[in-house]
């Protein structure tokens, strides 16, 4: 059965790919339930686990946008959910679990779930990090209900894309969902349908969505140095075509990227289907 892929402390093989990461996407509720998928960056060893049953997040080393709802959801007692994914190397490691420790240094993370996922539809990308670029992306943050014709645009432009889901027993947790451009589509102002491609067999993400259908995504633009991260309700869908995800939104915000990350596109992903 695939649930064996899940294990309750993470790999010991696993543990030096988790210190090299620059690049992971945590995935939180707030108090009120909503659910928010959040990228954070750091130079290697920001993240990292010594045993496998924790793992400890050197927040003196962390960069995150500073309007991210994240910051509001980091409680001790919360569940937590992290990707940690080298987009370069199209892998990828999930762990979930709950906050035991939450200060201003340093958060701990309790291991709960922890597995590896399958390389496909990742589009490559080296992360170049440069210092010298650190003065913040001029544009003005935006935040509302129904999406903008901007919003929008970037959503359905984007090839990447993030979804944080909570299961009430399991706790948070974070996926990634890839394809080429024009891979999610905006219905309207308030809905976007996201397809699940096939992948490892888990179901994690869909399984989350028929048990609680709040959720959070958070849309890359690497180009332009931004992010749309919206919160809302996910409904899990079954057609003759396949599967997808129908994501209503109740709020989002377009947020600008730490400047010190520069994204290099290498290629898609050969698994990618033509999008519709």
């Amino acid at each position: 059965m695939n649930s064996a892929m899940i294990s309750d402390t993470i790999m010991r093989g696993a543990l030096p790919f988790l210190a090299q990461q620059r690049f992971v996407v945590l995935g939180t509720a707030s108090e009120d339930g909503s659910v928010w998928a959040s990228p954070v960056l750091g130079k290697p060893g920001f993240v990292s686990s010594t045993d496998g049953h924790e793992v400890r997040i050197d927040m003196t080393h962390a960069l995150a946008v500073k309007r991210d709802i994240l910051w509001f959801n980091l409680r001790q007692g919360a569940h937590m959910g992290i990707l940690a994914i080298d987009l370069a190397t199209r892998r990828r490691l999930r762990i979930n679990g709950m906050l035991s420790r939450v200060a201003s240094s340093e958060l701990t993370l309790d291991v709960a779930e922890s597995y590896s996922n399958c390389p496909k539809y990742i589009q490559r990308r080296n992360l170049v990090w440069d210092d010298a670029s650190a003065t913040p992306t001029k544009f003005p943050a935006q935040a509302g209900e129904g999406m903008t014709s901007e919003v929008r645009s970037l959503i359905e432009s984007a090839d990447t894309l993030f979804i944080a889901t909570v299961h009430a027993q399991r706790g948070a947790d974070v996926s990634h969902r890839g394809g080429n451009p024009g891979f999610v589509h905006t219905v309207d102002a308030k809905t976007m349908r996201i397809p699940d491609y096939p992948g490892n067999g888990l179901f994690n993400t869909m399984g989350n969505l028929i048990s609680n259908s709040r959720a959070g995504i958070t849309a890359m633009d690497f180009t332009g140095g931004r992010m749309v991260q919206a919160t809302g309700h996910a409904q899990a869908m079954f057609h003759e075509s396949g599967r997808f995800i129908e994501f209503t939104v109740d709020r989002w915000q377009l947020l600008p990227m730490p400047a010190v990350a520069r994204w290099q596109f290498v290629d898609a992903s050969p698994f990618n289907p033509i999008a519709q």
